[in-house]
């Protein structure tokens, strides 16, 4: 006989690893990590909240963005941009562009580039043209508007804190602004984002420039920063991290106090390479900060991968599990600690009370990686899967191809007890204990060892699942 071992998985921390062989990653990761995330308030893993409706417009919605100077919500729907308070809407006027609008917020006005002059919502509430340089790109930076086209190599500032003033002044250092980036490149920029002191610039073909300094000194200086930063469009800044989307896959940047060239680092290592096989220019991704995430859409469809940003690799990296929506996701938007989704012709809302997304049920589905037996075989004596029942329902648990065992996930309940006495009528509540814990001795004789966790209904927070086991 082996040697009694205990093996301990953690909660499965590690998330998705795809970039082994399922015979080969870590016991703390996955294989299948579907409809499922990590719990922003203890990090265990857990089902995905559901997703109840708010507006059904009829005709795709395909950008949501909420005003907070005014409260409102607006959306897009082909050139269309209307406002709704999820009852009905009303048309605010057409976009001037072709491409999926950008919203910046600037002094209290909402501004929209959508590929060609820029568009103000101001006091009125009606959308407006600026007279402008073509944009589909905007931002703000210095105390004034940073626009830029993905037609082009250049970021045009407008004047201090006007953006209607677009005019340079050779002789007025608060007027408009302009630097061109990389215009000798090959390739027009592809998008803008934003590290600690530098504005970084995607270009075509891999190129990759940070921009330096503030067009009110006259001091920009543009940096090579990398000639390998594929980057098909998509592309975010958390902390001191810039990440994108590229023929690389999942990928970012750090800010340097070098102007050498650095090579990106490989944030999606564990997903990659699914990721680099699917990524189009339709590619998304959008932070949703409450829950710690980010939002990964590689392609146009209804599937995201989640990434939960916050370190648990030695290098920094954090980890991945998937979720996959009813409708198409075209947007979403973090407002306070609601996460608002455009999918399909509809408005939603991330709802953790409910088990199902648009009234359809939520399925979860967990599965390890794959051990291999170094002798003859894996004997599990006994194992532990311990869950905290969110919403109650059912599911189960197998090991391999064996048949699995049938699990009940009990809620939070209450119950009355009556204890009559001689003087007075006594009652006591109590709860129901809100946990499962399925322990089974014996696993039989295995080849190998891959187990596989189905939620069918109802939603779990995952809190153990080890077994103890000899090699024979």
């Amino acid at each position: 006989m082996g040697v009694k071992q205990v093996a301990i998985t953690n909660g499965f921390r590690l998330g998705l690893d795809w970039s082994n062989p399922p015979e080969n990653i870590d016991i703390q990761a996955l294989t299948q990590a579907r409809q499922c995330e990590f719990d922003r308030t203890d990090n265990a893993l857990r089902t995905v909240p559901g997703v109840r409706v708010l507006y059904d417009f009829g005709l795709p919605v395909e950008t949501i963005y909420f005003d907070v100077y005014r409260n409102k919500w607006y959306f897009s729907s082909g050139r269309n941009l209307y406002e709704t308070d999820f009852s009905a809407n009303k048309l605010l006027g057409t976009l001037n562009g072709t491409g999926k609008p950008k919203y910046h917020a600037f002094g209290g006005d909402i501004l929209i580039a959508s590929g060609d002059k820029l568009q103000v919502i101001s006091g009125t509430g009606k959308l407006a043209t600026i007279e402008s340089p073509v944009c589909d790109i905007v931002s703000s930076h210095s105390g004034r508007v940073l626009i830029a086209s993905t037609h082009s190599h250049r970021l045009n500032w407008s004047a201090v804190g006007d953006y209607n003033a677009w005019t340079h002044d050779n002789n007025d250092a608060s007027s408009a602004q302009y630097v061109d980036v990389g215009y000798k490149d090959q390739g027009s920029i592809i998008a803008v984002d934003f590290l600690s002191r530098a504005i970084i610039v995607y270009k075509e073909y891999g190129r990759v420039y940070q921009v330096i300094g503030t067009p009110d000194a006259r001091n920009l200086t543009v940096y090579p920063l990398s000639s390998t930063g594929y980057c098909s469009g998509a592309t975010i800044s958390i902390d001191d991290r810039s990440y994108y989307l590229g023929n690389q896959g999942f990928m970012s940047f750090m800010p340097t106090n070098t102007y050498a060239e650095i090579q990106p680092f490989e944030t999606g290592l564990n997903i990659n390479s699914y990721l680099l096989k699917y990524i189009t220019k339709d590619c998304e991704v959008w932070h949703i900060s409450s829950r710690k995430q980010l939002w990964i859409r590689p392609y146009n469809g209804d599937t995201v991968f989640i990434y939960h940003y916050l370190p648990r690799y030695e290098d920094g990296r954090g980890v991945f599990t998937s979720r996959k929506f009813t409708h198409n996701i075209n947007d979403a938007v973090n407002v306070d600690k609601e996460v608002y989704i455009a999918y399909g012709n509809k408005i939603g809302i991330l709802d953790e009370t409910i088990d199902t997304d648009d009234s359809v049920q939520i399925q979860t589905s967990i599965v390890s990686g794959n051990r291999l037996a170094t002798r003859q075989f894996i004997l599990i004596m006994n194992y532990n899967f311990v869950t905290h029942n969110l919403i109650s329902g059912y599911g189960t648990i197998g090991i391999s191809n064996k048949k699995p065992k049938l699990i009940e996930f009990a809620g939070k309940a209450v119950k009355t007890y009556y204890a009559n006495f001689k003087t007075y009528g006594y009652k006591a509540l109590m709860n129901v204990n809100e946990y499962t814990k399925a322990y089974k001795i014996g696993g039989g004789a295995n080849r190998n060892v891959q187990f596989k966790i189905n939620v069918q209904k109802g939603a779990i927070s995952l809190r153990q699942l080890d077994y103890t086991y000899e090699e024979v």
